[in-house]
């Protein structure tokens, strides 16, 4: 009741020669009884003291208020006003229009945009809940909605469906009550997250809460003025713009919502993307369509299309592309005039001037695609999952619309199968020597322990309508779980997607296609998890791209021509005692499959030389960008990696029992085997260092020796000149071989971020120390463990670092306390009295970002760091 009172003293002035006043236009002996007669038949309340007053409160808390005024439509064609400040609240009026209502009467608007008050209950430094105001006019009666923003997402009913109501009842068009039209739900919304990495600050207050956190199976969020949404890498969020609209959230974004105004005409709405990607696409047969997103460059403005837009910071390029409609760019950073675009224009918006207007790339219009691999590709014709959980019946939906596909196991939910076609006909059989499945691996739920078969489907089945919601039960004849056509239990090919994402992953089913092209019936394919599935198995499922992705990244059938030969180094094995060039040779034949360049073998050899031992050099190669993008199977992982640590061909039985587990650690057990110390025994110090070449306090790397000291076996290496630069993917991790103190010590480095901030971690065998995190969630804010992971965690809000730039990092561990300072300016100043004995890992990671390191030194701490931070650089740092 309290936002009714407050709204009672703004109308106070308005009432206050109310009683006795003309009702002409209106047949009613006068507009007290009029009104008083309608509020008692709809069963309103009525106020004692104003009966002419009546108001409805509905389930959420929100009032509708009718009187009669002495204000006429003169005063609401008044110019909009831009804003009154009082005591408790402010508001201000951005629309002031004419209506028509009730077969042609004449009425006005005038929408009130926010008002600011203290919410029931709130504490000092509370954050003030939003209302805005809606007033309605015809003659001399006036209805005000009221819509509240606040935690129960509080929503008025339909002004104009009650004025037009009471216009009619005091016409005597209708003897018997009208009921009110249930109005639209003017709210945006998050109607799907696909992926496990999404944070939503929901009133724009800097408390972020994990999506799954707030998110059960089935629930809708909605999101209010000011939240902000981040996606993480492999994670989608779609947005419902008051149903005249969706906004689509791709990976690795930050977005907000800065105002939006949802009314029955359509919608005004404007938004920020720090980074990343949206896909926007507004209703058209909305009248009122006014939808922007303001990106670091420019503003991008549209009224009825669907458009992308996507902003990244090095080097800072804006990329809009215009699916339908029209769109116009107002550049931010630079002096010209906005650019209009039309259907299939793309442009790019750098920091400086506008790129030039290009065209979209046309949709291919046959089943044959240009693919950046050897082989023609065909493009299925069907995909669809199903899924066992019989919660919201999951098991009866059917999701053949639905842009993503997923195979694994849930202990809860139970099974995911997906099930694809590809039409052959046409493709001579002897055209083709290979057959190779490709599926774009977005996800990976849980862990990756389970394999994925491939099995030959044996019977018809259709592909279906349906979307992810579980209330689209599958059809009489449509795929479903409870509704599968059968298959071969015995699966033609496995596979391991594994924990890497937004990447092709590749299965050989060169026998399955030949067998459809011999004449076996060609139903499709089932991709499903290997072995006994029970409550024991722990979580690991895997998600896809269907054919329904905007991107084109759907299934793909890459057949490949019978005479292409073998390459030439299939049978290559490394060296592994030679001599500098002929071992790095002999590794760029049995990794690579192929020669290197003068360049690359000069480069490499000198790393040798400075340093670099065999070992990290082998794990360097298996971590390269171009091995790992290739996403070899199994049988040629197996193959590569005996031929270049064992020097020799892998047996039938190592092929067969093809790695479950991250390739990373099948190299490093395999590099510490039995067999392989005993092939290289005779140059054991190529290859490895012993124990009392191991440095002690103080350290200090300037990497211009290589990798020597650092394990970097777990991610994927960027070019760099003397620094160490890598591809984090989900906070994987490059490592310090040598151990360093937990307590008492500096850590002084110089880092670089491109999109997401930097974490140094230290922590004992038993996963238990230190975590400071550096301009973390895309650069909004810092934080630091104390003890395992999370635990006992302390934020400080803020952008903290320089994304696209070196900067020098210091983190020291002294007495009682925990600093972090970034150019010598001190970030966190953290008591923490804990103390963690002995020696720990140290450890540097981000979330889906590229990040590097450089001159490093670790060395102990005095008695007076744990308090003062210096800004003095090191002389040679990367520091700018």
């Amino acid at each position: 009741m309290q936002h009714l009172n407050r709204c009672l003293a703004l109308l106070a002035a308005a009432l206050c020669l109310m009683a006795g006043l003309s009702c002409a236009g209106i047949a009613a002996p006068t507009h007290e009884e009029t009104l008083t007669a309608w509020a008692e038949q709809k069963g309103w309340s009525q106020f004692s003291a104003y009966p002419w007053l009546g108001y409805r409160s509905d389930e959420y808390g929100s009032y509708d208020i009718s009187i009669v005024h002495d204000r006429p439509e003169e005063w609401m064609k008044r110019p909009p006003y831009n804003r009154e400040e009082r005591g408790d609240y402010s508001y201000y009026a951005e629309i002031r229009e004419p209506i028509t209502v009730a077969g042609g009467l004449a009425a006005w608007r005038e929408y009130h945009k926010q008002t600011l008050f203290e919410a029931p209950n709130s504490k000092p430094g509370d954050a003030k809940e939003h209302e805005s105001w809606e007033y309605y006019c015809h003659e001399y009666l006036v209805v005000v909605r009221a819509q509240r923003s606040t935690a129960d997402n509080s929503h008025g009913s339909d002004p104009i469906g009650i004025l037009e109501e009471y216009i009619a009842f005091a016409r005597g068009d209708v003897s018997e009550p009208v009921p009110t039209p249930p109005e639209e739900e003017a709210v945006i919304r998050i109607i799907e997250v696909v992926g496990d990495d999404c944070e939503v600050d929901v009133y724009g207050n800097g408390q972020y809460r994990d999506w799954k956190e707030a998110m059960t199976e089935g629930t809708d969020t909605d999101l209010t003025r000011n939240s902000v949404i981040i996606t993480g890498l492999g994670t989608e969020a779609t947005l419902e713009v008051g149903k005249r609209g969706t906004v689509k959230v791709k990976e690795m974004t930050h977005f907000s919502i800065r105002e939006y105004v949802i009314s029955a005409e359509g919608i005004t709405a404007a938004t920020n993307m720090k980074v990343g990607e949206v896909n926007v696409k507004v209703d058209r047969k909305y009248k009122e369509i006014d939808f922007n997103v303001s990106v670091p460059t420019c503003t991008v403005s549209v009224r009825g299309t669907e458009f992308t837009v996507s902003h990244r910071e090095d080097p800072v390029e804006t990329r809009i592309s215009v699916i339908s409609g029209e769109v116009e760019v107002t550049p931010k950073l630079f002096s010209a005039p906005s650019v209009k675009l039309v259907e299939g224009d793309e442009i790019a918006v750098y920091e400086d001037r506008f790129g030039e207007i290009t065209r979209l790339a046309e949709d291919p219009s046959d089943r044959w695609s240009d693919e950046p691999h050897e082989g023609r590709s065909i493009e299925c014709i069907a995909d669809s999952h199903v899924y066992a959980y019989s919660y919201s019946g999951w098991n009866q939906a059917n999701f053949g619309r639905y842009e993503i596909l997923g195979a694994g196991w849930h202990p809860t939910g139970g099974e995911k199968r997906t099930y694809v076609r590809f039409d052959l006909s046409g493709v001579d059989p002897a055209s083709v020597g290979k057959a190779t499945l490709r599926l774009y691996h977005y996800h990976t739920g849980g862990s990756d322990t389970l394999a994925l078969g491939v099995h030959r489907v044996t019977s018809p089945w259709t592909e279906g309508e349906g979307t992810y919601k579980p209330t689209t039960v599958a059809q009489p004849g449509e795929i479903a779980w409870v509704h599968q056509p059968s298959f071969d239990v015995n699966p033609v090919a496995q596979f391991h997607p594994g924990s890497e994402i937004g990447q092709w992953v590749e299965v050989d089913v060169t026998g399955l296609v030949a067998a459809w092209l011999s004449g076996t019936p060609n139903h499709g394919l089932m991709i499903g998890a290997v072995g006994e599935l029970n409550g024991g198995v722990p979580h690991s499922e895997y998600g896809f791209y269907a054919r329904e992705d905007e991107e084109g990244r759907g299934p793909v059938l890459v057949l490949s021509d019978a005479s292409a030969p073998d390459g030439e180094f299939d049978r290559a094995c490394a060296l592994l005692c030679a001599s500098d060039e002929e071992f790095i040779r002999s590794l760029y034949h049995c990794i690579t499959h192929r020669e290197p360049t003068v360049e690359e073998l000069e480069a490499q050899v000198g790393r040798l030389q400075s340093g670099t031992l065999r070992r990290d050099m082998v794990q360097y190669f298996f971590a390269s960008p171009e091995y790992v993008n290739q996403n070899h199977d199994g049988v040629r992982f197996i193959t590569d990696a005996c031929q270049a640590i064992y020097g020799r061909d892998p047996s039938d039985a190592e092929l067969s029992a093809w790695p479950r587990t991250d390739r990373s650690f099948i190299v490093i057990e395999m590099l510490d085997s039995p067999e392989h110390l005993a092939a290289t025994q005779g140059c054991a110090a190529l290859w490895r260092r012993d124990a009392a070449s191991v440095p002690t306090l103080p350290y200090a790397d300037d990497l211009s020796s290589g990798f020597a000291h650092w394990d970097v076996s777990k991610v994927t290496l960027q070019e760099a000149d003397g620094a160490l630069l890598w591809q984090s993917g989900n906070l994987l991790p490059v490592s310090w071989r040598h151990p360093i103190p937990m307590e008492d010590v500096v850590i002084e480095f110089d880092g670089w971020c491109e999109k997401n901030g930097l974490n140094v971690v230290w922590m004992t065998e038993d996963d238990a120390g230190y975590m400071a995190s550096l301009g973390g969630w895309f650069n909004t804010r810092s934080c630091t463990d104390v003890g395992r992971n999370t635990e006992r965690r302390e934020y400080v809000n803020g952008a903290h670092i320089r994304l696209g730039a070196w900067q020098h990092y210091k983190v020291v561990r002294s007495g009682d306390w925990l600093d972090v300072s970034v150019d010598g300016q001190r970030i966190i100043h953290r008591r923490a009295p804990e103390r963690f004995e002995g020696n720990g890992v140290l450890r540097f990671m981000s979330y889906g970002s590229v990040v590097g390191i450089d001159n490093l030194r670790v060395y102990r701490a005095t008695a007076e760091e744990g308090s003062a931070v210096d800004g003095v650089l090191r002389a040679g740092n990367r520091s700018s």
